[in-house]
Formats: C-alpha cells, structure tokens, sequence
C-alpha cells in the first residue's frame, strides 16, 4: 500500500511540474516555440507597464508534421479596468507599444480606445469607441492620442511564423490631476 501511494504521489509532483512549460517562459516552451502571442509594454512618457492579454487563438507546429492549437476567450477591455493598473498620461499624446517578438511577425493590427466613461458597460462593447491611427515599425507601435481624457484600450494584433495566430489585448490610461503650484 505504501508503495501504490509513494507512486502516486511521485506521479502528481511529475505531472504538476510539468503541466505548462510555456507558461514559465513567456508563451514560449522549451522548445522555443511560441504557444500564445506575445506580450508587449506599454510607454506613456516616462511611465511602463505591460498591457493584459485577453481573447487569442494560437496555433504551433509539434514537430511531426502536426499542429497544436488554442482558443482562449478573455474578459473584453471595459470589463478589464478592473485586473489592470493604469498608466498615468500627464501632458503626453502619443503612447508606444513594444511586442517582445522573438521570431514572430506583426502582420496587422488595430487599435481601439473608449472613453473611461464606457468602462463596465456592456452596452458599449460594440459602440462608443474610436479607432485610433498608428505607425508600426516591426514590433514598434506609435499611437497618437487625441486628447488627454486617457480611455480603455484595445489592441487587435495578427502574427506570422512558425507559431501564429491572433490576440487581444487591454491597457488603460487615466489623466492626471493638475499639480498644485502653492
């Protein structure tokens, strides 16, 4: 009986250690095979933060002539607000996105943005949102912002490779209050 249970447990702690090795290494395995998109940072003048990876789908090779795949459904961006640190805007109005591509292609993208106002509400998944013109240079995006109100973002992103497929993604800003010149 001891050694049935010494067995099962050894098994567990096996199975448990390797349960998801990409999660370990970015969305990347041991293999160096992407298996979800990759991440990227969000740079609003002097302030960073990572941008939160929702909805995606991701398909990869095995190696042996198949394919492995996922399809992962995420919280929409005004339902986010709520899992994500702002960044602050201060005077800025324009943003930029770096993708930790490592052997992807950015192939398309879109950006979106609703007024803070918007957040929580589904009745504006679909409406009261601005699509926002880019530049993208590689895994560099420059956004300009067209105010200083700060909003929800969202990011629609295609990749190519080896590994490929589509996410989305969520940041928000939020305005800073004047600073007090007493």
């Amino acid at each position: 009986m001891k050694r049935i249970v010494i067995l099962l447990l050894a098994l567990t702690l096996t199975t448990g250690c390797a349960a998801d090795p990409a999660a370990a290494h970015g969305g990347k395995s041991d293999s160096t095979m992407w298996k979800k998109p990759p991440a990227f940072t969000v740079r609003v003048g002097e302030n960073q933060g990572q941008a939160a990876l929702g909805t995606y789908s991701w398909t990869w090779p095995n190696g042996n002539g198949t394919d492995s795949g996922v399809e992962a459904d995420g919280l929409h961006p005004l339902d986010m607000v709520d899992h994500v640190t702002p960044l602050p805007l201060g005077d800025e109005r324009s943003a930029t996105l770096t993708f930790e591509l490592d052997g992807l292609a950015l192939d398309q993208l879109t950006v979106r943005r609703w007024a803070l106002s918007c957040a929580g509400d589904p009745a504006k998944y679909e409406s009261d949102f601005e699509l926002l013109p880019f530049t993208m240079d590689g895994g560099t995006i420059a956004i300009e912002l067209p105010d200083g109100s700060g909003g929800v973002f969202e990011v629609h992103a295609y990749f190519t490779g080896e590994s490929h497929g589509d996410g989305y993604y969520a940041f928000w800003m939020e305005p800073q209050a004047p600073k007090d010149i007493g």
